[in-house]
C-alpha cells in the first residue's frame, strides 16, 4: 500500500510497494503502469498524476473512475492517450474521505477496424481510499 503522508512525500506500508517508481508529487503521488494493482492512501485535498507510457503499437486510454457515490475522487484533469501516441497523463484531487477505482486499457487503431488485429490488452487499476486530512 502506498500512502501519502501529511506533508506530500510517499511512504511505503508494505513491502515492494514504495521506491524509485514513486516520486513525490507536489501535493500527492504518482502512479504508472507498474503500479498496477496496488492500492494508494490519499489525504483529502491531495492530488493523484497517473502516467501510462505507450509501448510499441499500443497506447493507453485515459483512466476512468468506477462508479462511485460519493466520489471520493474528481478529475483535475488529462491529456494523451488512445487514438494519440502521446503518453496518458491524468490528474485527480481527493475530494472527500472514501474509496474509488481508477482503471485503462492499452488500445490500437487495429483494434477499431475489420478484421481487428490479434493483439491482447492490458488492463490497468488502482485502487484509492481517500481520508480526511
Amino acid at each position: 500500500m502506498l500512502t501519502v503522508a501529511a506533508c506530500g512525500t510517499t511512504s511505503a506500508s508494505a513491502p515492494g510497494a514504495g521506491g524509485s517508481d514513486h516520486r513525490s508529487a507536489v501535493s500527492g503521488v504518482i502512479v504508472t503502469a507498474a503500479d498496477n494493482g496496488r492500492t494508494v492512501v490519499l489525504a483529502r485535498g491531495k492530488v493523484l498524476v497517473v502516467r501510462l507510457a505507450s509501448q510499441g503499437l499500443l497506447t493507453w486510454d485515459r483512466p476512468r473512475l468506477a462508479d462511485s457515490a460519493p466520489a471520493a475522487l474528481r478529475e483535475l484533469s488529462a491529456r494523451g492517450g488512445y487514438p494519440s501516441r502521446a503518453p496518458v497523463v491524468a490528474r485527480f484531487l481527493a475530494v472527500r474521505p472514501g474509496r474509488a477505482t481508477l482503471s485503462s486499457i492499452t488500445d490500437a487503431r487495429c483494434l477499431h477496424v475489420a478484421p481487428r488485429c490479434a493483439f491482447a490488452q492490458r488492463l490497468w487499476h488502482v485502487r484509492v481510499i481517500v481520508r480526511g486530512a
